[in-house]
């Protein structure tokens, strides 16, 4: 006899399809990045509304290919590091492109602006397990930043300022 037989039986291991999908994983420096370049251009955007008291408000237009948007910006709160602000659209560029009603949190010491609460969701997480029951992505801060980065960049493109800067909304 030659030695032990060899067992040609594979191992047995869990299908690929079974495998749970790898965790995802915050990107950090990328949410700051944004965060950061959200800072400056709502700077560009609405500085003398940024720097004014609480209760102010700064209209907004915006025009691209003979359609216009409108959207007022308010000063919610005003400490002296942060600022918290709403940004909403008074009325849209097309029925199908719709801006949340975002707040905004400044960081004015380290010059950064995060969006805290989109449409009636506040206190937005970081990091949502997918699914969950409100089907938020596992990046929707991150998202919603971006959001607010895109439309800033499409409104120092195609924007302008519609009315000076006002104590109260009218009515």
């Amino acid at each position: 006899m030659r030695g032990t037989a060899r067992s040609t039986v594979p191992a047995l291991t869990a299908p690929s399809s079974i495998s749970r999908p790898a965790r995802y994983k915050m990107d950090l420096a990328g949410l700051q990045a944004v965060c950061e370049a959200n800072y400056r251009q709502l700077f560009k955007v609405a500085q003398d509304a940024l720097c004014a008291q609480k209760g102010s408000v700064k209209l907004l237009s915006s025009e691209w290919m003979n359609h216009s948007s409108k959207a007022h910006l308010e000063v919610l709160e005003q400490t002296r590091y942060t600022s918290l602000v709403a940004l909403s659209l008074t009325s849209r560029l097309h029925d199908w492109l719709t801006l949340p009603q975002m707040q905004i949190r400044l960081y004015h010491d380290v010059q950064m602006a995060e969006v805290v609460s989109a449409d009636h969701y506040r206190n937005l997480s970081a990091v949502y397990e997918y699914p969950n029951p409100a089907m938020h992505l596992p990046d929707e801060k991150h998202q919603l930043n971006l959001l607010l980065a895109e439309w800033l960049a499409h409104f120092l493109e195609t924007g302008l300022s519609t009315e000076p800067l006002s104590k109260k909304l009218p009515t």
